[in-house]
């Protein structure tokens, strides 16, 4: 109301709606673009930090071979004790051992590491993220610190794999549903005599010392006993998916990669975006919805039910 009439005239209306001018314009794209690179900028600065840290642990345990992940975990990088690394520690252990670290890397590693901000690093982050790394390692190791043969581990693990994707083929069931069986205690953990008894079932020669193999490379924690989410990474090593399912799980890979990288997120960020009812599964409903919203993500419904189909290793739905 240009005028104090308390009306409000055409062209005091459309003057309000007029177009930025080409200079202002083009400053705020300008402003826009240098923005969208700083953000770029940061998200490989975390990028590296986090390739560099996984560099150094691997490094680590190759060169202590009796050392499980939970060990380093918990005796030289967790020093006061709360299950929990904050950036503090993460730093001092870098220099403590000698690693190449300093404080930037520290903090690009936990902007990239730290997804729930709570500024520090819980065991299941820790562990979900670095497992992988002891899994085919130089020098495989028994649970006891017994160094192993890597290339008769291997073997042993290969041979396993085989055998167990068969007979889910065969008996046309799902992993949990072996896991459960194999599971003799209901404790949620495979003990080393569950994967005995399971391996004369499936007519597997395997002695107690196969068996102590297997676990070199299965038990990633070091606890002694395989948990579901580690029986299951195994098992999906040895998968062969579908054609289509592999097309639409690729699909999907290569347009939220694009995705997580314009928008400065992590995998974990935007699963916990979707997973709405925060019960840590998402649910096809929840798949649906997300990927609807997800701007330069397309697929369609069909492959989006052949992404479900793909993803989902146990059958849970």
């Amino acid at each position: 109301d240009q005028d104090g009439s308390g009306d409000v005239t055409y062209s005091e209306f459309v003057r309000g709606l007029k177009p930025r001018s080409s200079a202002e314009a083009l400053q705020r794209a300008s402003a826009d673009q240098a923005q969208r690179e700083q953000q770029l900028a940061a998200a490989r600065d975390a990028q590296a930090a986090f390739a560099k840290w996984r560099h150094c642990v691997t490094d680590h345990l190759r060169q202590h071979p009796g050392l499980t992940l939970r060990q380093l975990f918990e005796q030289q990088l967790d020093k006061d004790h709360n299950q929990q690394l904050n950036g503090s520690e993460l730093y001092n252990a870098g220099r403590r051992l000698k690693w190449d670290w300093g404080e930037r890397d520290t903090v690009h590693l936990l902007a990239y590491w730290d997804q729930p901000f709570s500024g520090s690093i819980s065991y299941f982050e820790f562990s979900e993220v670095l497992g992988p790394v002891s899994s085919f390692g130089a020098t495989a190791t028994t649970t006891a610190g017994s160094v192993l043969d890597p290339t008769r581990a291997r073997e042993v693990y290969q041979k396993w794999l085989r055998t167990v994707n068969e007979y889910l083929r065969r008996r046309r069931t799902t992993p949990r549903a072996l896991f459960n069986q194999m599971d003799t205690g209901g404790d949620g953990c495979l003990s080393p005599a569950d994967v005995q008894n399971a391996a004369q079932r499936f007519q597997l020669d395997m002695t107690d010392e196969d068996v102590r193999y297997l676990f070199s490379i299965w038990d990633e924690d070091g606890s002694g006993g395989v948990l579901y989410h580690e029986f299951v990474k195994g098992l999906q090593a040895g998968n062969t998916a579908p054609p289509e399912q592999e097309a639409a799980y690729f699909s999907w890979l290569d347009q939220i990669n694009r995705y997580l990288s314009r928008n400065m997120m992590t995998a974990k960020s935007l699963a916990a975006l979707v997973d709405k009812d925060g019960d840590g599964s998402l649910t096809a409903e929840e798949i649906h919805r997300v990927i609807q919203k997800l701007r330069g993500v397309t697929l369609s419904a069909e492959e989006i039910e052949l992404l479900i189909q793909y993803w989902d290793q146990d059958g849970s739905g």
